[in-house]
């Protein structure tokens, strides 16, 4: 997934990040925290997932369907990782593939992925603690998210595959930004947009800008933030991608009311619920809320009224 802040799919539903914030101002930061972070998650994946898929680590995306084997569809994926941890020889590879196989009906993967004896152990690995990052951050458990990703890490750079180590930094990352450590959030995600920029994909670079904007913004970094977002419209509008402009739209807008800039956030607020229109595309019609209601709030005041604007985001997915 590249986790716009990535769907991958990790974070196919928004997932309410608010609890135990603080009145600043007499205000709240409300909903539109969340909704912002989903919007990150949500680019992320629209550029990651794909390219997980065609990396270089070994994988014979086979149109063999799996066994039916009864005893391991009614396990749990926990216990599955148990059992994969002690087991060793065709039980281990077994385990993997159910493993891959429930990833892939809960569609975190475009296909199915298979490992077969030929593959080295450390590749399998790699697939199984990556994959169920994924799985446990698209649940919201992210400890145990961070604990498999973190796991992942150190084989991807043995692999030396670049997109998926681009995506497993991110993945880390994204766990640390849910736990509330923004600095270790920041570290890994900048590590994945150094690799994004070796490999020169415009896209990954534009969707790690705009994940590092989300994250500099909750930690009130907005010099920052503003940068990242800048930057990541630079890519998108170079290259024409209208889903991450609309979703860098809403981002900057963000951005720009947290800053007290809210002219500035009303325009790029009409920029997106334009865009979203041209689309013609229901994945972004909460643009378009937004935008009316922003420019509701310009038609009875020149300034916002003393309480955080609300956003409400209904659930969706981004499909490629």
């Amino acid at each position: 997934m590249q986790h716009v802040f990535g769907g991958h799919h990790a974070g196919n539903s928004p997932h309410d990040i608010t609890s135990g914030t603080r009145v600043i101002g007499h205000r709240l930061w409300l909903y539109v925290l969340w909704g912002f972070l989903f919007l990150v998650v949500l680019l992320s994946s629209c550029s990651r997932k794909s390219g997980k898929e065609a990396s270089g680590v070994e994988r014979p995306l086979a149109s063999a369907t799996m066994r039916n084997d009864t005893a391991l569809q009614n396990r749990t994926v926990e216990q599955l990782l148990l059992d994969y941890e002690r087991q060793s020889g065709r039980k281990r590879l077994s385990t993997a593939n159910h493993l891959l196989g429930r990833f892939h009906q809960e569609k975190l993967t475009d296909s199915l992925i298979l490992v077969t004896e030929t593959m080295n152990p450390e590749s399998v690995n790699l697939l199984v603690w990556y994959w169920s990052g994924e799985l446990f951050f698209a649940v919201q458990k992210y400890d145990e998210c961070q604990r498999y990703a973190k796991k992942a890490l150190p084989l991807a750079y043995k692999e030396n595959d670049r997109i998926l180590l681009s995506d497993c930094e991110h993945l880390v990352g994204l766990s640390y930004f849910r736990q509330s450590d923004y600095a270790q959030a920041l570290e890994h995600v900048k590590k994945a947009l150094e690799l994004d920029r070796e490999m020169d994909d415009k896209g990954r670079v534009s969707s790690s800008l705009n994940t590092l904007a989300g994250i500099s913004l909750v930690a009130k970094d907005l010099k920052h933030a503003e940068k990242y977002v800048k930057e990541a419209l630079a890519f998108s509008t170079g290259m024409h991608d209208s889903v991450r402009i609309a979703i860098q739209y809403g981002m900057a807008s963000e951005i720009y009311y947290a800053m007290g800039k809210y002219h500035l956030a009303l325009d790029y607020s009409q920029r997106a619920y334009t865009l979203d229109y041209e689309l013609n595309n229901m994945v972004h019609q909460e643009f378009g809320v937004m935008g009316l209601y922003v420019q509701s709030l310009f038609t009875v005041n020149a300034f916002f009224p003393p309480f955080r604007l609300r956003v409400f985001f209904s659930s969706y997915s981004l499909q490629n």
